[in-house]
């Protein structure tokens, strides 16, 4: 991952977000979508403070923050899972805590070199986020939650469910927490029949290897952002679950094949694990692997 750390600007210098080392990130892992990292936050920034990239922080306890942007105040009291939205570019000065507050926090960088490659010039089409502190947001708890749980488990679902988690998370907060919401591609809202023909045809001949979005967006020439709008509206399943659909109808061909183990098969579908390929096939077949095979005797 091109920056290890969350950044922040301080009096015009670069410097990690966090004070020390993060409790947890998602640098050393094969997490494929935005950066994310949970550390201590420092008790106070006398100086102007801004983020280069639109990013979100959830508190992981109680306390109240103070800061000023311009000839403003602001005082507000942050709990656990509130969540603070700073757009790019957006200056705080004087920020500081409470002597007993929590300053263990949670950031999310949504910006750099990954939102250009997932977005590209749509980018330039999307509202900006707009500065929010002190919300309850069940739904960017949510998505925290379940990206933590797909890097501690050491990213089995691949570079497409990072990617595409990574986008619905922006997606959602461009709708919400924007002036004018994310607006509509209208000019093509689906994909045309030949390009699903292609779609289908790239991702059935690459299921043996990490299926990213950002590669099945090249096949139809868009950038991922808009590919999985057109998908979705096309298909009725985002991008990731159809790669799973099939690799699991594909396994069922093999288990049915009775040539290769099922040790085999999960790696010859890009699964990490066997652990992984059981998991995703009793969940979309009902039973596993080892049964559906019995069952075709």
């Amino acid at each position: 991952m091109p920056n290890k750390r969350v950044k922040v600007v301080i009096d015009g210098k670069v410097r990690n977000a966090g004070v020390g080392e993060p409790y947890f990130s998602c640098a050393d892992s094969r997490w494929a979508g935005f950066l994310i990292e949970e550390v201590d936050c420092p008790k106070s920034l006398p100086a102007s403070y801004w983020t280069p990239s639109d990013t979100i922080l959830i508190h992981r306890g109680p306390g109240k923050v103070r800061y000023a942007i311009g000839a403003k105040s602001r005082v507000y009291a942050q709990g656990l899972r509130s969540v603070l939205i700073s757009p790019r570019g957006y200056e705080y000065r004087r920020f500081c805590m409470g002597k007993g507050d929590d300053p263990r926090r949670v950031y999310i960088e949504l910006g750099g070199a990954l939102l250009n490659q997932l977005i590209g010039c749509d980018q330039q089409r999307e509202p900006q986020l707009s500065h929010h502190d002190g919300i309850q947001d069940s739904i960017v708890s949510s998505f925290l939650e379940i990206m933590k749980a797909e890097i501690d488990a050491g990213c089995p679902s691949g570079a497409i469910f990072g990617e595409s988690t990574s986008l619905a998370l922006y997606a959602y907060l461009a709708r919400r927490y924007s002036q004018s919401g994310s607006r509509n591609f209208d000019d093509r809202p689906r994909l045309s029949r030949q390009e699903l023909q292609d779609v289908a045809d790239w991702i059935r001949a690459h299921l043996q290897s990490d299926i990213s979005l950002t590669r099945i967006a090249a096949v139809v020439d868009v950038s991922p952002y808009r590919f999985c709008r057109l998908f979705k509206n096309s298909v009725g399943l985002s991008p990731h679950q159809f790669v799973m659909r099939e690799r699991i109808t594909e396994a069922k061909r093999l288990l049915e094949d009775r040539r290769a183990s099922i040790v085999e098969i999960s790696l010859m579908l890009g699964f990490s694990s066997q652990s992984h390929f059981t998991y995703t096939f009793r969940k979309l077949v009902g039973v596993t692997p080892g049964r559906y095979q019995s069952g075709m005797r």
